[in-house]
């Protein structure tokens, strides 16, 4: 091997061997399969490019720059994934921390099956939405909502070694597990998914209360502002929502238990079913938050 290394470390030197190497690139990354000791050689004689007879394949996504071997089992998820329902062709895959192989399966069964179950049965036109613009619906209205609430409550903490989108997946697997999913929002999901991690993990609940605390406690005035748009969405419902300004981190946190928790619990009771978000935020709007700025 050493005698190898020399005689091409003799020819390159002198400029005689000029035979490219054999490269493939591969989700931005580049990949010798012939041309080693060129390579090594080169690195030595600190030349900045190589020839090279290159051959690209397809990748739906981008390879980190640290990849290394022992991250084969997880880029084969992603790419078989990927082959099977083409959902990185609207959402970046940057965007989820899968890090658990159960998830796959998981995510897939959401993505080709339940997720358009969902629209046969409540979307006017089904057939008619292309599947990328279902997705990033799905991705802004169910993953980014469950992943928010999962971080302002520091939820994580009680999945540890998890990655953030293996937990979203967990509320997610347990709303479709219902005969009936239909019958219950996602905020009745969430928090009966609250529970249940709660009480199968106490061991880990001191911890993660504590997290949470502390977290709620160094939270600024426009993170609690953030966090209340975010979660009611109530720009998006009602555009003519004027935020009131310099009220302080406190009065925003009262505005979002009046609407998830009093508000809630009244209209449920009226209802005699759990409120879907805009039907509850509408009714907030326009019986609570109107009166008192008029």
């Amino acid at each position: 091997m050493k005698d190898r290394w020399i005689t091409v470390w003799k020819l390159m030197h002198s400029q005689t061997l000029s035979e490219p190497i054999l490269a493939l690139e591969y989700g931005g990354l580049y990949f010798v399969r012939d041309g080693n000791h060129r390579v090594s050689t080169a690195k030595q004689l600190q030349q900045a490019f190589i020839r090279a007879k290159l051959t690209s394949l397809s990748l739906p996504f981008r390879l980190d720059a640290d990849f290394r071997r022992s991250q084969l089992p997880y880029f084969r998820h992603l790419a078989e994934f990927q082959r099977k329902t083409g959902f990185f062709n609207s959402v970046h895959e940057a965007e989820f921390d899968i890090r658990r192989r159960a998830s796959w399966p998981i995510l897939e069964k959401e993505i080709n099956c339940w997720n358009p179950l969902w629209y046969k049965k409540n979307a006017e036109a089904a057939q008619a939405i292309p599947a990328e613009d279902r997705n990033r619906h799905w991705y802004i209205n169910v993953y980014q909502y469950i992943l928010k609430h999962i971080t302002h409550e520091s939820l994580h903490y009680m999945y540890p070694g998890w990655g953030s989108g293996d937990v979203v997946l967990k509320p997610i697997q347990l709303w479709n597990s219902f005969p009936e999913p239909d019958n219950y929002t996602i905020e009745d999901m969430y928090r009966i998914f609250l529970a249940n991690t709660r009480r199968q993990r106490f061991l880990l609940l001191p911890f993660q209360l504590l997290v949470e605390a502390i977290r709620t406690m160094f939270r600024t005035e426009n993170e609690e502002r953030c966090l209340f748009l975010e979660m009611s969405r109530i720009k998006t419902l009602r555009p003519e929502f004027r935020l009131p300004a310099d009220v302080g981190k406190r009065y925003w946190r009262r505005l979002r238990t009046e609407l998830f928790k009093i508000h809630y619990a009244k209209m449920k009771s009226q209802l005699r079913r759990s409120p879907k978000l805009h039907e509850l935020v509408e009714d907030w709007y326009e019986k609570e938050w109107l009166p008192r700025t008029e």
